[in-house]
């Protein structure tokens, strides 16, 4: 199961609350049109289809909603690098990061989008600022001795280093 977090617009009042539901972030347990936004930060990467989870945004969310993630976006050439290789993004995550989805082209959530109902309103590029996370995250799994996940943060911030792995912000609203 997948906590997702989704958040309504709601007057201030005194007695507002914030609930935290568990859930499948593929199978939300929310009504039709209940949500004004949907988030999904540092989380797409490791859902079983990332169609079925912008499937579901656009049932949860009213007329003009948006939805909201980050994901790592591969430039062209890392696309195929991944054809000649299939399994060295299942070497190189796998038991680090837990399953870890094949990075998509920026083609890709256009098209993802056009296909479920959603218009891109804006993207942005922020992998510069990521880049100083990685040796940081690095050392932590060194500390608490995990070896692996520490390669994979370190192959990670490689690739991104080198331009062929892009993290990114984007902004989707559901078409009238």
């Amino acid at each position: 199961m997948i906590l997702s977090c989704l958040v309504t617009r709601s007057a201030r009042l005194h007695n507002n609350q914030i609930i935290f539901v568990e859930g499948d972030a593929c199978q939300m347990p929310f009504p039709d049109a209940s949500m004004d936004v949907v988030l999904a930060v540092e989380c797409i990467f490791h859902f079983p289809s990332r169609e079925a989870f912008f499937r579901e945004a656009q049932r949860v969310l009213r007329p003009g909603g948006q939805l909201g993630l980050c994901d790592f976006v591969s430039v062209p050439i890392l696309k195929v690098l991944q054809k000649l290789f299939p399994n060295a993004s299942e070497v190189l995550l796998s038991g680090a990061y837990g399953r870890v989805d094949s990075a998509v082209s920026l083609a890709d959530y256009q098209s993802l989008a056009q296909k479920t109902g959603f218009r891109l309103i804006s993207q942005t590029d922020i992998t510069r600022n990521t880049l100083p996370t990685y040796p940081v995250v690095r050392q932590i799994f060194t500390q608490i001795g995990d070896p692996r996940a520490a390669r994979t943060t370190a192959a990670v911030g490689w690739i991104s280093q080198l331009g062929l792995l892009r993290y990114q912000v984007f902004s989707f609203s559901v078409q009238n």
